[in-house]
């Protein structure tokens, strides 16, 4: 089964990825508060910036090696480029996994 992303079941994330991973185990993993903007959200070029580079800033700590990790998906596929269909590329092309 491929690893899907849809609207998170949870009302505090915005979404969600579920499948299997490629050493066969099951995956579920919730990511993007809700109430929170990302780069997708901000159509102002230089506001998008500030943001973004605010949001790199706080989140330099996260794991981003991890493809499966809240941060990763959030780092790649919220904040990786100005829509969600750029940001799965980003994540495509940073992790080689398809969503």
């Amino acid at each position: 089964m491929p690893i899907t992303m849809k609207r998170s079941t949870n009302a505090k994330k915005k979404y969600m990825i579920t499948g299997t991973k490629k050493d066969g185990s099951k995956i579920t993993r919730h990511f993007g508060a809700t109430g929170y903007r990302d780069r997708t959200k901000i159509s102002n070029p230089e506001e998008r910036k500030k943001a973004t580079a605010n949001y790199k800033s706080r989140h330099s700590g996260d794991n981003l090696s991890d493809p499966y990790s809240a941060g990763s998906l959030s780092y790649y596929i919220l904040w990786g480029g100005d829509t969600i269909a750029a940001g799965k590329r980003a994540y495509k092309n940073k992790f080689g996994i398809s969503l």
